[in-house]
């Protein structure tokens, strides 16, 4: 149930940017989340990349990896993020679920073009492991999680 309700909150949040209407359970969700707004590829100096993340489970790390991709770590542990979603973090947002943590960030994978990249989603438990991912290419229409999660 849980993962249903991030990846719910993580829908909501891309349909949001994306000027979509998710269902009123979504909203209701991401009314409850804490969440904080990443930042890591930017070319303003106004909008500094974001180093560190706090949440319930601990502290969130986003750095260089040595593949040139963004890294994730949480509480210095680093996060084993699926191949299929790894690339450059955009921007996004973390939602603190307490024992876990939800990423829902746009990232510019290998087979992306800078200006279309992919939507992920990466649910985190409190030891950093992934329980769950969603990877939406930037060629392709997202699936609404939200209508199937409010039935």
């Amino acid at each position: 149930m849980r993962t249903v309700i991030s990846f719910c909150i993580a829908t909501a949040f891309l349909s949001f940017t994306a000027h979509a209407k998710p269902g009123l359970g979504c909203q209701d969700a991401i009314k409850q989340a804490k969440h904080s707004q990443i930042v890591w590829n930017s070319a303003s100096p106004d909008l500094p990349a974001t180093k560190h993340v706090d949440t319930t489970a601990g502290r969130l790390m986003l750095a260089a990896g040595e593949d040139g991709f963004t890294a994730l770590s949480l509480n210095g542990k680093p996060v084993q993020v699926p191949s299929s979603a790894a690339g450059t973090l955009a921007y996004g947002q973390v939602y603190d679920l307490g024992k876990q943590i939800l990423v829902a960030a746009f990232v510019e994978r290998p087979e992306d073009s800078g200006a279309v990249p992919s939507e992920v989603q990466l649910l985190l438990s409190g030891d950093g492991s992934v329980l769950d991912s969603a990877v939406h290419s930037g060629t392709a229409h997202s699936k609404d999680f939200c209508s199937r999660a409010d039935g």
